[in-house]
């Protein structure tokens, strides 16, 4: 009985040092947006059956060049979307015409920073109705 009463103890004193105040002592530092060109709310023009690359011009605030992208194509049809990875968005467009929305997830691979870019792809055929 004494042992319990000592492991009962032991136990309360355990969960007040685990409740015990934080102290709040973090140094937070402010990370910069990257600065994405030729890509933010646009609307890129593509063909059925044609090439479509897309190559944002991408400027991190270190300076530095290491981030990954990974597309997204939604296809409301389907109820999926493709998806692709590099840091241009390189493809056969063989899809229907009509317009696709679309996102690049730009990763900074220096800090895990995800950040997130809408974009559209209309699509045309190459030859005209008949």
């Amino acid at each position: 009985m004494k042992k319990l009463s000592m492991f009962i103890a032991a136990g309360a004193l355990l969960l007040m040092a685990a409740c015990s105040r934080d102290l709040g002592d973090y140094d937070y530092k402010e990370v910069p947006d990257p600065v994405v060109l030729k890509l933010v709310d646009s609307t890129f023009q593509a063909m059925v059956g044609d090439s479509l690359i897309i190559t944002p011009e991408v400027k991190l605030a270190s300076g530095k060049a290491n981030y990954s992208c990974h597309w997204k194509i939604m296809v409301s049809d389907e109820m999926r979307s493709y998806e692709y990875d590099g840091k241009s968005l390189r493809m056969v467009f063989g899809l229907g015409a009509k317009y696709y929305p679309a996102l690049m997830i730009l990763t900074d691979s220096s800090n895990g920073m995800k950040y997130f870019y809408n974009f559209g792809i209309r699509v045309i055929q190459s030859l005209p109705k008949g």
